[in-house]
């Protein structure tokens, strides 16, 4: 019987780039090795910038940077640093109807990726 192990692989080296791929794996009881994906420090925030009316530009691609925070305001504070715009709102879309709807309590447990719409305080989609 085999306790818990890791085993870890590196492959490095792709036209002189770093290129580092790890797999982990565990051993469980009966020596079978099963997959064991490494836990995020963080989660991934893919996020666009809406204009004055709340429109995105869909065929833009989303900028995304990895949020080790845990609230709304941490999260509020690293996209005015990402955008360099001030008094946001950070709004999640509906996947009923798309409309945007601001994320103000909590983000979803579990360090889930998330979806971001960065709307200016000054829009018009956010006075009404």
């Amino acid at each position: 019987m085999v306790a818990a192990a890791v085993i870890r692989l590196l492959f490095c080296t792709l036209n002189s780039e770093l290129l580092i791929f790890s797999l982990f794996w565990s051993f469980q009881s009966d020596d079978s090795m099963v997959y064991s994906p490494p836990k995020p420090d963080g989660r991934l925030i893919h996020y666009r910038v809406a204009d004055q009316h709340g429109n995105v530009d869909e065929s833009e691609e989303a900028k995304s940077f990895l949020f080790k925070g845990h609230n709304v305001a941490e999260l509020t504070q690293k996209l005015e640093e990402e955008t360099q715009l001030l008094d946001i709102f950070i709004c999640t879309r509906s996947p009923l109807n798309g409309k945007l709807f601001p994320l103000r309590l909590q983000l979803p447990p579990n360090n889930q990726e998330m979806q971001i719409v960065v709307v200016p305080s000054t829009s018009k989609c956010m006075s009404m």
